[in-house]
């Protein structure tokens, strides 16, 4: 094929619109600050050019080449991209939003840093690649060879891997990646293939895997794929390796660092993040600084981890204030609420309601919870009980779950059951917490004295699922007549 050369050329601010560029070789190019919308590039090389911070929106492009190309930084949306070749390529810090992928060869590239928003990948061949530190949201990877490749500390969000090549390890170095998400896949030891007869298998072998070679990160992030319940005792196992690596002076890479902060921050991004799990890193992570000399190649990021901790802390300690305000933890106003769940928890509410009560206040409620009534379905539940009790409630599922569901219907004369929802990008970019916000002495006293305080079995036993974010749906106040008058009997079902 004869290619029509525009080489070593420098783009800076341009715009195209509109068009059509074909057997066209832009190799060796500085393409930089650029917006085009709407073009196609049918067999165009763009072999060893540099393209960043480049604007990208409903184009085309077939059978093109970026061979030993940087493209770094630039905003990609509803573009396809079929039949390229990106060997070698370096492909950082990128956002693609909704683009197709379709039979892309990734041969020995480096991909690290981006964020792949519902975009698709269909057919393609990562062998020989190094994926680390990406995000991958409600992204679809069909038919793919994902297998032969390095893939280090990414994270997942409602992701769909199906009928392809998978290596083992990515059970432990995806983080949300769950069994769900992989449909018809292959994986891969070593290079060759295995065959476990389920799932629960499958997860087994990579435990012993990671075991025997000693990757504690890896270890920490295969629990909680499994189940958000391991979280706290996971978080206590990685503490414990974390601290042995560092004081006996091992090196722990950056990247571990780096994205364990991104994990703890997702966590909390999707209301997973128990306040008892980050504070016991949060104190790991100091325990660190101050058995390390500052002259330690890792004091600088472990320090950093640290305050970007403290983000974190500093966010769930404002929710927590908002939940254990002062007077209503006094308040033994009787109070009914409704509760509706996705599936019924493994232990009745009333029993939940008391356990949490007594964690928080050392002693029975005065007022024991009832239930009043039941309804099949989505499991919902009626119970009296006092504002003082749900209360309890609501602080024992954040320091455990993250869950934070907000009441609706609520009484006027109750202050602390209004809560402010905060904004979407609050949650996402945990950069800015409410510095203004005071805690009261006694609330501020209540928090220190639980966070401190050894679960009592009941409360560690509890499955977290069942009164987590994803399972506990709608929580309402209600009146004596919202309540059924029929009370529906499920303990057979």
């Amino acid at each position: 094929m004869e290619y029509i050369k525009r080489d070593h050329l420098t783009l800076v601010q341009e715009q195209f619109q509109g068009k059509t560029f074909q057997n066209i070789t832009f190799e060796r190019s500085d393409i930089d600050n650029c917006k085009i919308e709407n073009c196609r590039f049918l067999n165009c090389s763009f072999d060893r050019c540099s393209i960043t911070c480049v604007r990208a929106k409903d184009c085309v492009f077939e059978g093109c080449k970026f061979r030993n190309a940087d493209i770094l930084s630039n905003e990609m949306a509803n573009c396809r991209f079929q039949e390229c070749d990106f060997s070698l390529v370096t492909f950082c810090d990128n956002t693609s939003f909704q683009d197709q992928f379709a039979q892309p060869n990734f041969l020995s590239a480096n991909i690290k840093g981006n964020e792949f928003l519902f975009s698709t990948f269909v057919h393609a061949s990562f062998r020989g690649s190094m994926i680390s530190l990406n995000i991958f949201r409600q992204a679809t990877i069909k038919d793919s060879e994902f297998g032969n490749c390095t893939v280090d500390y990414n994270i997942s969000e409602y992701c769909v891997f199906q009928r392809s090549w998978l290596n083992i390890e990515i059970l432990g170095t995806f983080f949300g990646l769950r069994s769900d998400d992989m449909l018809e896949c292959r994986f891969l030891l070593l290079g060759e293939e295995i065959v476990e007869s389920d799932c629960e298998a499958l997860y087994n072998s990579a435990q012993r895997q990671f075991e025997q070679e000693g990757r504690y990160m890896e270890q920490f992030l295969l629990d909680i794929n499994r189940s958000f319940d391991e979280l706290l005792p996971a978080t206590e196992r990685l503490c414990i390796n974390l601290k042995q690596r560092m004081f006996s002076g091992d090196h722990v890479p950056s990247d571990q660092l780096q994205f364990l902060f991104h994990v703890y921050k997702e966590l909390y991004r999707q209301k997973h993040l128990g306040f008892l799990a980050l504070y016991q890193l949060e104190r790991s992570i100091l325990e660190i600084l101050d058995g390390i000399s500052p002259t330690n190649k890792c004091y600088e990021k472990v320090l950093l981890l640290y305050n970007d901790l403290g983000l974190l802390h500093r966010s769930m300690t404002a929710d927590l204030a908002a939940l254990a305000e002062e007077r209503a933890l006094e308040d033994n106003s009787p109070m009914i609420v409704r509760f509706k769940f996705e599936k019924k928890p493994q232990i009745a509410m009333d029993e939940i309601l008391e356990i949490c009560y007594y964690y928080v206040f050392d002693c029975a409620p005065a007022v024991r919870p009832a239930i009043l009534a039941e309804q099949s379905g989505s499991y919902v539940v009626f119970l009296t009980m006092t504002v003082q009790t749900f209360v309890a409630f609501r602080i024992c599922t954040y320091l455990l779950s993250g869950s934070i569901k907000e009441l609706v219907k609520i009484r006027a004369n109750t202050t602390l059951l209004v809560q402010k929802k905060l904004p979407k990008k609050y949650f996402l970019e945990v950069t800015k917490p409410e510095s203004t916000v005071t805690v009261p002495q006694a609330t501020a006293a209540l928090l220190t004295k639980l966070i401190k305080k050894v679960l009592p079995e009941p409360l560690k036993n509890m499955p977290l699922s069942d009164i987590s974010e994803d399972n506990l749906k709608e929580v309402q106040e209600v009146s004596q007549k919202d309540v059924p008058t029929k009370h529906h009997d499920l303990s057979a079902k």
